[in-house]
C-alpha cells in the first residue's frame, strides 16, 4: 500500500512539474541582453556626448561673447551682475563694517562732472562745493542699483537741509529712453543725468552701481563698488555734513 502510494504521489509530482515547464519565451536570452547592454552603453555615451558639446558650446560662447561688438554690452551685464551678487552676500556676511571715509589728506579732488537732467537743466560738481555730494554711477539693468535707490531717495530727503545732494549718473546705452520711465515708476526725487564713456574713465567705474562721496572742499572721501548696507551710507553722510 505504501509502495502504490509512493508511486502515485511521484506521479503527481511528476504531472505538476510537467505543467511548470517553462515556455520557450521564458527562456533565458543572452543575445538579446547583450543587444541591450550595448543598446544602453551606446545612449550613454551619446548623453555623454552631448554634454560635452554643450559644455564646449557654452565655453566658447563665454570667450566670444565679450569679443562680439552686439553682444559685448550683455556679457558685461551678465558679469556685472554676478560681481553685485557676490557683493551683497559678502556685505551681509559683514556684520562689523566700519566707515571708508578717507582721512582729510589722503583725499583726491573729484573729477569734474557737467551733465545735463531730465529737464535738460546743467548738473556740474564744481557748483555744488559746500555741499556733501553723493555720486551714484547706476543703470535700469543692475540689480543692486534697484535695491540703493530707494535708500538714496530716503537719504536725500532726511538730509537736504544739512547740505546733502544726490546725483544719479546713469550708464545705460539707451539714455533717458529707459531711464526716464524707470525714474518716474521709481519716484527717484534727486537729479539723474546720463553718463557715457568719457566719465565713467574719468571715476575710474568698472562695476555698478559704484558710488563716490564728495567732501564740501569737492573731494572724494568714500568710495564704493558695489551694493554696501544702507546703515554704511547714512553713518558715512551724517560723519561728512559734520565736518
Amino acid at each position: 500500500m505504501e509502495t502504490s502510494d509512493r508511486i502515485a504521489t511521484n506521479a503527481w509530482i511528476d504531472r505538476e512539474m510537467a505543467a511548470l515547464d517553462p515556455e520557450p519565451r521564458w527562456q533565458p536570452d543572452c543575445a538579446a541582453a547583450l543587444d541591450r547592454f550595448r543598446a544602453r552603453q551606446t545612449s550613454r555615451v551619446d548623453h555623454r556626448r552631448r554634454w560635452t558639446l554643450a559644455i564646449a558650446a557654452a565655453t566658447v560662447l563665454g570667450v566670444c561673447l565679450p569679443a562680439m561688438s552686439v553682444t559685448r554690452t550683455f556679457a558685461e551685464r551678465c558679469v556685472d551682475a554676478c560681481v553685485g551678487l557676490t557683493t551683497r552676500v559678502t556685505n551681509a556676511l559683514r556684520t562689523n563694517r566700519t566707515s571708508g571715509i578717507a582721512t582729510a589728506d589722503a583725499r583726491q579732488a573729484a573729477p569734474e562732472l557737467s551733465l545735463h537732467d531730465a529737464n535738460g537743466a546743467l548738473v556740474e560738481l564744481s557748483a555744488l562745493r559746500g555741499q556733501v555730494v553723493v555720486v551714484n554711477f547706476w543703470a535700469t539693468w543692475c540689480g543692486p542699483c534697484r535695491v540703493e535707490m530707494p535708500w538714496f531717495v530716503e537719504l536725500q530727503e532726511r538730509y537736504r537741509e544739512r547740505g546733502l545732494t544726490m546725483i544719479g549718473v546713469s550708464l545705460d546705452d539707451d539714455g533717458w529712453t529707459s531711464v526716464r520711465p524707470f525714474a518716474a515708476a521709481q519716484h527717484v526725487t534727486y537729479p539723474l543725468a546720463i553718463g557715457d564713456d568719457r566719465v565713467a574713465r574719468a571715476y575710474g567705474v568698472g562695476v555698478l552701481p559704484t558710488t563716490f562721496i564728495v567732501d564740501r572742499r569737492g573731494r572724494i572721501a568714500v568710495a564704493h563698488e558695489g551694493l554696501v548696507p544702507k546703515e554704511t551710507y547714512e553713518q558715512e553722510i551724517a560723519a561728512l555734513l559734520a565736518e
